[in-house]
């Protein structure tokens, strides 16, 4: 019923290929450990330690995964082997005990219950256990991984601290192939930066994946997680992912939540409709800012020094600190003003003009 329920409301995007795969990925865990439970209970027995026996097997599997490296899709095929034949020895211990001491399923199911958790927890450190494998990881996945910049959760100074040290973490293990950037706003103003510059240096480096739409409280120097509102924010967002082509396979996710002064059901609806209408009217001012071209042609000629000549080199990072250094003793330097009311105005005209 659920199923039909679905498939009326969501009509026709629930049955789109991608989101049939997507159901039948996040269903398969829990989907193979029902089919198994469903022979042992047909055949009038219990079984306690499935899910230990899961954790168990998983948690070897990985760490036999990991001997291979991870782009290894050989070490992938003999992992679905190994996990199948140590499942089935787990199984077949239960089995044993079982039918050649005739204890009831019960009882020997408790006690290996306990035995599996007792294992991988000691194998594990009581830790987390994670694949270096990025084969496995997409099979069935059409995608990219995200990695989110956190200035302060849980400490500072971590390599995720803003997108310039989340990118350069990314480069440096050779994982920009399958990774990208989520980029939170308050994250990023957390960090000391706009929302809209986090967004561009993932832009500029092609590393925006997708967005976690929220603002914070800049009084009170932690993640707030407000609904967004501020359509100056929007409009600077909208921007860079306008000039950017879009998020591609990302996408705008409302990480928020009503504050202690909204606490009705209705200010749920509420705050995600003004949320959307924000980034909304922030994708139409954006558009027109764009079609306009006053604020972009102004940024084109400021930094057209850097289209020629010297300035060409230092892009392309042809010079070292000597050059630079012999170049800036001779060079004809001319003040030139940034115009930073009057871009500040042309921005208020498109927002309230």
């Amino acid at each position: 019923m659920l199923f039909l329920l679905a498939v009326v409301v969501g009509w026709p995007n629930f049955i789109k290929f991608r989101n049939l795969t997507n159901i039948l990925r996040q269903i398969s865990y829990t989907g193979v450990i029902a089919l198994g439970m469903t022979l042992v209970i047909i055949s009038g027995g219990t079984d306690l330690s499935i899910g230990s026996m899961a954790c168990f097997v998983g948690g070897i599997t990985i760490y036999f995964l990991n001997m291979f490296g991870k782009d290894s899709i050989i070490g992938v095929i003999l992992t679905v082997v190994f996990s199948i034949v140590l499942g089935g020895i787990c199984g077949f211990l239960n089995g044993i005990i079982i039918t050649q001491f005739r204890l009831g399923p019960f009882i020997v199911t408790l006690g290996t219950m306990s035995i599996f958790r007792s294992l991988i927890q000691y194998f594990s450190n009581a830790g987390n256990i994670l694949s270096v494998n990025m084969i496995y990881g997409k099979i069935g996945f059409n995608g990219v991984f995200l990695i989110e910049p956190k200035p302060m959760e849980p400490s500072k100074h971590q390599y995720d601290y803003d997108a310039a040290t989340a990118i350069e973490f990314i480069k440096e293990n050779g994982l920009d192939k399958d990774f990208k950037c989520n980029i939170e706003a308050n994250h990023a103003t957390l960090a000391g930066h706009t929302f809209a510059h986090d967004l561009q240096v993932c832009a500029d480096n092609g590393m925006l994946g997708s967005v976690d739409a929220n603002q914070g409280d800049a009084q009170n120097g932690w993640d707030t997680d407000e609904f967004p509102s501020n359509v100056y924010e929007t409009v600077q967002a909208m921007r860079v992912i306008l000039n950017n082509g879009g998020l591609h396979s990302g996408g705008l996710n409302f990480d928020a939540k009503r504050r202690r002064n909204s606490t009705d059901i209705e200010d749920l609806f509420i705050s995600h409709i003004g949320s959307m209408d924000s980034f909304a009217l922030g994708l139409e001012i954006a558009s027109r800012r764009k079609k306009d071209g006053a604020i972009d042609n102004f940024i084109k000629n400021r930094y057209a020094s850097f289209d020629k000549g010297m300035g060409k080199k230092f892009e392309n990072n042809e010079l070292n600190l000597e050059s630079l250094a012999d170049y800036g003793k001779t060079a004809d330097i001319v003040q030139t003003s940034g115009k930073q009311e009057l871009l500040n105005n042309i921005l208020n005209s498109y927002l309230f003009g």
